[in-house]
C-alpha cells in the first residue's frame, strides 16, 4: 500500500488535516462485496510501557461507517484489483485536534460485508495533525 496526495505524489508524513489517498492491491477470493461497513482503528507508538502500539479510544466516531460513502470504492469485485481509498479525516477535526502532532501512528481499516467477510489493511507512519 502506498499513500499519496490528490495529485498522485507520495505523501510522507501523512497529514490528517487533508484527505489521504491509499492505493492498495486487493484480492477478493469471494463474491461481490457491497454495503460495506468501515471501522478505523488508530494507535500510537511508545507510551509508558515502552515499545508497542497503543490503541486510541475514538469514542466510536470512526466505527460502523458506511464504507461506500467514506472513501471506499464499492462494490469490491472478485479477483485482484488496484483500489484507491480516499480517507478524509477532516470530517473528524474535533477528534483529530486531540491527537499529538508529528508522531508515529498505526491506521487499521477493517471493511465488513453483510456476510461478515472482512478485508483488513494497516499502515504505520508518521503523521501531522
Amino acid at each position: 500500500m502506498e499513500v499519496t496526495d490528490p495529485y498522485g505524489n507520495l505523501e510522507y508524513p501523512l497529514h490528517f488535516t487533508k484527505p489521504i489517498y491509499a492505493h492498495a492491491n486487493l484480492t477478493n477470493n469471494g463474491n461481490i462485496l457491497d454495503n460495506l461497513k468501515l471501522d478505523i482503528f488508530l494507535a500510537n507508538w511508545g507510551g509508558w510501557s515502552g515499545c508497542e502500539w497503543h490503541r486510541l479510544d475514538t469514542l466510536g466516531i470512526l466505527n460502523n461507517l458506511d464504507a461506500c460513502t467514506n472513501g471506499i470504492i464499492c462494490p469490491i469485485l472478485p479477483g485482484n484489483q488496484n483500489n484507491v481509498m480516499a480517507l478524509d479525516f477532516t470530517k473528524f477535526n474535533g477528534f483529530i485536534d486531540l491527537l499529538n502532532d508529528d508522531v508515529s501512528y498505526q491506521i487499521q481499516l477493517v471493511l465488513t460485508a453483510p456476510s461478515n467477510e472482512q478485508f483488513c489493511m494497516t499502515v504505520q507512519t508518521r503523521a501531522l495533525t
